[in-house]
């Protein structure tokens, strides 16, 4: 499973966001899975989390979003359903997530 989150939100509420968005793809049964990979990126902005969201679209990866209702219903996070071998080639270019950098980075955790 991949969880974008906005990291233009304070490190704590990217963690909350993150695992909102988690949540809900489970909750969703997006996921299933005895012990799923789970990799946590980060994008700039909700522009950014949008055009990740249009990317996964093309790329007909299933996902959610998450809307943050103590924000107005904001976008602030997004989790893909589980990705095995060449399924996550089309998300290669997201890097290490890096908390407080403001760059796109993705993390394994």
């Amino acid at each position: 499973m991949y969880v974008f989150v906005r990291q233009d939100l304070p490190p704590p509420q990217q963690a909350v966001q993150a695992m909102h968005a988690a949540m809900e793809a489970t909750r969703q049964g997006l996921t299933w899975e005895d012990h799923p990979h789970l990799v946590l990126c980060g994008v700039r902005n909700l522009t950014r989390l949008l055009a990740c969201s249009d990317h996964l679209t093309r790329c007909q990866i299933p996902f959610t979003v998450w809307r943050e209702p103590a924000r107005g219903n904001e976008i602030t996070a997004i989790a893909t359903g589980l990705l095995h071998g060449d399924a996550r080639r089309p998300l290669r270019k997201y890097q290490l997530l890096k908390l407080g950098d403001h760059n796109d980075h993705c993390c394994p955790v």
